[in-house]
């Protein structure tokens, strides 16, 4: 079993942080798809090929890596889009925080009991001791 992601935890943070002001909208939208596509991250661990990834700092950098090439801020296609530059700084940051919430929620879960967070994803996902 792997961890699933409780947006009801995190989506009014990251609404209080993120959903106000000129971008507001697209920002919920793009804290929404966000979730969405770091689940696929916790779904499929990048620890199968790099097993150096075992330090939160790691973890952080490899979900933020996943998120920026899973999502196209670029995309005009997507419902988030905005054709500024601004928005893509703004979007950024949003990914940043998403990452940040993530990694410090979950790794804390973990912690007690297996010491990092990328032990626990083995062994949730590959009942791996």
């Amino acid at each position: 079993m792997t961890i699933q992601i409780d947006h009801e935890l995190f989506l009014p943070k990251i609404h209080s942080k993120y959903g106000h002001g000129r971008y507001g909208d697209s920002s919920k939208l793009l804290a929404v798809e966000a979730l969405k596509e770091a689940q696929g991250w916790f779904n499929k661990p990048p620890f199968e090929d790099d097993v150096t990834i075992d330090t939160k700092r790691e973890c952080r950098i490899s979900l933020k890596y996943y998120l920026t090439q899973q999502i196209d801020l670029r995309d005009r296609s997507k419902p988030f889009h905005m054709a500024t530059f601004i928005w893509v700084w703004n979007a950024e940051k949003l990914l940043s925080y998403v990452v940040k919430l993530l990694i410090d929620n979950y790794w804390r879960a973990s912690r007690a009991e297996s010491g990092s967070l990328y032990k626990e994803i083995l062994k949730a996902h590959y009942n791996v001791d």
